[in-house]
């Protein structure tokens, strides 16, 4: 039977995580997010996004940087993501997001806050095409 502390998670809203880098599927973080958090579809959210050779970083901006969004039904795993951002300068954040089918969330995203004199402006904004 389920703790009570676990039937009131279940009943809370999901905690919306927009991750544009590392930790989208394919890529080489994913696997703190594989199987315990939803895959809810691809959006887009406003910032510029740079690279720093390895992972990205979402700095504050006009422009579109793309993404998926995960829903996590536990918001305890929040903590966990933070320590594999908070590593390299990364501090989250809440900030809309445009998902491609239509929908408008409000989303936790990490935000690079370090230096950054090392880093490339990534054009359009997407990870994935960065090299194209």
């Amino acid at each position: 039977m389920p703790s009570a502390r676990s039937r009131a998670r279940s009943k809370r809203a999901p905690a919306w995580l927009f991750v544009y880098g590392t930790l989208m599927r394919g890529e080489p973080l994913y696997h703190v997010l594989r199987g315990v958090a939803r895959f809810e579809g691809e959006g887009r959210a406003r910032g510029t996004l740079v690279s720093f050779g390895d992972y990205p970083g979402l700095l504050e901006g006009d422009g579109w940087v793309r993404g998926e969004v995960y829903a996590l039904d536990d918001p305890d795993l929040l903590p966990i993501v933070d320590r594999e951002e908070e590593e390299y300068n990364f501090v989250r954040r809440r900030t809309d997001v445009a998902m491609l089918d239509g929908r408008r969330v409000r989303a936790w995203v990490y935000q690079y806050s370090g230096p950054r004199a090392s880093s490339t402006l990534i054009p359009g904004g997407d990870w994935r095409n960065r090299c194209r």
